[in-house]
């Protein structure tokens, strides 16, 4: 592996990014506190507050993690940070497979809708589903990307001392790709190598979303069961290749078949004493969590892979049926976080990079804390104004797009055909 692989590799297991969803939130969610400053992109549009706390739980998770790896620390106190509490808090990775599963679960419903048809109905069921997709991920994606390159070409300081910031954070502050990379990182579904550190992610995203419909063709028509046993091999694609996104089938496919079984485990969950139910819980955040602990993403990537994705469907299915998990993470911060985490996972990596030039010496653990926090306020404070200059205008100009291709197709010679 040539050296630019190399440092593609280290960093792009250092950073994840926030899925794109297209869940729904009630009327309620936007009556309430800071939620009620960025009403839905859609007027029909509702959100499940619970699932939306849960994104602003898990974006927090990767800012930290971010933050955290973007410091110099001694081998001692590496190996007592992901072995003490912080590993909760630290855990970009558990963020990212949250994330994914999320997006098989909600997204699961529209391309049902997208699907659940014939003829010309089914046609332009499927456009409708893939122009909201491409306009909810692709444009603040592009910005996101134009934004880091300018940053890295004429902001950032690179002459500002290294000694104090990790290799990865000193790989990631010298990356200004070519005007021509550039080019091949914006088209859609965009990689965007690393000058974007979390845009590979999107990536995965994006080709996702094109095969869901084909998917849930398969869960509906056969088995759910049958997407997560195509899933585990592909767990072993190597990083770095053509199809190395498939190694994250299995998120999806664990979403898909949260979804598909919902009826059955909302039953489940009634009939769960309630300890066995808080069981549940901690399993899910234990296996979540194992992969830190344990320090596996380098020594057992398959296993960790496994335990992330085991870990975050089962805490995704506590969100949707244990009300108490529900109501703690439909608290109106918490919802306000995960509305606007899109636009955090797009700019909270150039605003570390903006930091580390005011870490001129070795940090101890009260003064790193100190940087975490200051990234994650700065990030929270920047992302509202992406989310109404380019996030919530893309949503509406996807709404508005998948209109269009309804009114067209009922206006059509044999549009209402089914």
């Amino acid at each position: 592996m040539d050296r630019d692989a190399s440092v593609r590799l280290r960093l792009r297991e250092s950073f994840g990014v926030r899925v794109a969803d297209e869940s729904k939130s009630g009327a309620e969610a936007d009556r309430r506190g800071a939620a009620a400053l960025f009403p839905a992109a859609h007027p029909s549009a509702s959100r499940l507050e619970a699932l939306d706390g849960l994104r602003g739980i898990a974006a927090s998770m990767v800012v930290i993690a971010h933050a955290v790896s973007a410091l110099a620390k001694p081998t001692a106190a590496v190996f007592a940070l992901h072995q003490s509490p912080v590993a909760l808090l630290s855990n970009g990775g558990g963020g990212v497979h949250l994330f994914f599963v999320l997006s098989g679960y909600v997204l699961a419903r529209p391309a049902v809708a997208a699907i659940d048809s014939s003829g010309v109905t089914r046609t332009v069921g499927w456009l409708q589903f893939y122009a909201r997709r491409a306009l909810r991920i692709h444009p603040p994606y592009v910005v996101g990307l134009l934004v880091s390159w300018l940053l890295s070409g004429w902001i950032y300081d690179r002459s500002a001392p290294v000694e104090a910031l990790s290799q990865t954070m000193i790989d990631l502050r010298r990356v200004h790709i070519s005007p021509i990379a550039l080019f091949h990182a914006l088209l859609f579904p965009g990689r965007a190598y690393v000058q974007l550190p979390v845009g590979w992610t999107l990536q995965v995203e994006a080709l996702f979303s094109i095969l869901l419909p084909l998917l849930m063709l398969v869960a509906t028509r056969v088995h759910w069961l049958v997407l997560i046993v195509v899933a585990i091999p592909l767990l072993g694609v190597p990083q770095e290749t053509l199809f190395d996104f498939s190694r994250f089938a299995l998120d999806f496919a664990f979403g898909i078949a949260i979804w598909s079984e919902r009826d059955a485990l909302a039953r489940l969950f009634e009939r769960l004493h309630g300890v066995l139910r808080a069981l549940v819980l901690v399993t899910g955040i234990g296996l979540l969590t194992s992969p830190v602990y344990f320090m596996l993403d380098h020594r057992a990537p398959v296993r960790s892979l496994v335990l992330y994705c085991a870990g975050a469907a089962l805490i995704v299915m506590c969100t949707i049926h244990m009300p108490a998990v529900g109501r703690f993470l439909a608290q109106p911060l918490l919802g306000f976080i995960g509305r606007i985490s899109y636009s955090v996972y797009l700019i909270h990596a150039p605003i570390i990079i903006l930091l580390t030039p005011w870490v001129t010496h070795g940090l101890n653990f009260f003064e790193g804390t100190l940087f975490v926090i200051a990234s994650l306020l700065l990030s929270y404070a920047i992302a509202p104004l992406f989310y109404v200059s380019v996030e919530a205008p893309a949503m509406q100009a996807g709404y508005r797009l998948s209109a269009r291709i309804g009114r067209r197709a009922e206006r059509s010679p044999g549009g209402g055909s089914r």
